[in-house]
């Protein structure tokens, strides 16, 4: 499986993605460090009608991004639609979405308001990654391209679920998961969501229709 990794300028060249459509929308959560889960957003792209491409959208675990730099996100492409994750929460789109009017959607640029930019954040050894991936779907929402409760809770092939799956975002964001020696991820206790450092002085949202920032 090839996997390709980009940063915002170099996405932007790659023709074939940003022409595609989107056709599903996943929050990867993944065992991070310290006790403090990673979170991606992926979405899979499609072209002539099949899932041909998955992008995980996020920063590299443990990277200390300099606010300097003016491309401070990763795109990592592969082939097919699947990507390793831990646990996925699977949205549904309520209207078409381009990959393009996504990335707009995420980044800020189609945003009521002043310009800004969500894809220049820092997170320190994992801390703020949920909390950007907070204000994404927040954005998506806002936008009406997903409702804030997920269509499913998704496991990877071998792998089940202990318990009822939580699909309001705002808790299932929230929790830890781990993995029994029977490849079972359980749901743990709460995790405190640290906030992200967004350089572009992003006023955070809290919340939207009744959901409110952990």
């Amino acid at each position: 499986m090839a996997t390709l990794t980009y940063n915002m300028h170099g996405i932007l060249w790659q023709t074939d993605l940003i022409c595609a459509s989107v056709s599903k929308l996943f929050v990867d959560m993944k065992k991070g460090t310290q006790g403090v889960p990673h979170a991606e957003l992926r979405l899979v792209l499609v072209e002539n009608g099949t899932d041909k491409w998955s992008c995980s959208i996020g920063s590299n675990p443990g990277l200390a991004v300099n606010k300097d730099s003016p491309f401070d996100i990763t795109f990592t492409v592969r082939n097919g639609a699947d990507t390793p994750a831990d646990i996925l929460m699977s949205f549904e789109f309520k209207s078409t979405a381009s990959f393009l009017g996504c990335l707009s959607i995420l980044r800020g640029s189609n945003s009521i308001g002043p310009p800004e930019n969500l894809f220049q954040f820092s997170c320190i050894d994992n801390r703020g990654s949920r909390d950007v991936i907070f204000q994404w779907i927040l954005r998506l929402n806002e936008w009406k391209i997903i409702d804030l409760k997920a269509h499913a809770v998704v496991m990877p092939p071998g792998r089940s679920l202990l318990g009822e799956p939580q699909l309001e975002f705002e808790k299932f964001i929230t929790k830890d998961y781990t993995e029994s020696g029977s490849g079972v991820i359980q749901t743990t206790e709460d995790i405190q969501i640290h906030r992200g450092c967004f350089y572009s002085g992003h006023v955070r949202a809290t919340g939207t229709q009744g959901a409110t920032m952990p």
